[in-house]
């Protein structure tokens, strides 16, 4: 598969990029229009980033380096790290619960953001 920028613009921190994307087939060819986090992850399509960026407050990044699309990020406004997949999203905050995985009892508080970030990592690595 093959990537080309055709445009890009500032999307509230992140960017908006417009890609024409190509297997080698030129029926295949298709463009798209796709949100970039700072740190180079996928956010997603734009419908779904204005629901995490501009509804939510969330800058998103990628969990680990190595990984592609954004599952975890922090929110100014309600200062929560947030996990997600595309089936569940949860916030953490400092004095929720601390999330291990969903086979964890859930009976120790998160002490400072730190913590809230650790379980949004676990969460995300759990959906």
């Amino acid at each position: 598969m093959n990537i080309e920028i055709l445009n890009r613009i500032n999307f509230h921190g992140c960017e908006l990029r417009k890609e024409k994307v190509s297997t080698g087939n030129p029926d295949d060819t298709i463009i798209w229009e796709m949100v970039y986090a700072p740190d180079g992850g996928l956010v997603g399509k734009i419908e779904e980033a204005h629901t995490i960026i501009v509804k939510l407050g969330i800058l998103p990044e990628k969990q680990k380096p190595e990984f592609t699309g954004c599952t975890i990020g922090f929110s100014e406004k309600s200062q929560k790290w947030y996990g997600w997949s595309h089936r569940a999203s949860q916030g953490f905050a400092v004095g929720d619960f601390y999330f291990k995985d969903f086979e964890s009892p859930m009976k120790n508080r998160i002490q400072n953001l730190e913590e809230a970030r650790e379980s949004a990592n676990n969460f995300a690595d759990a959906v």
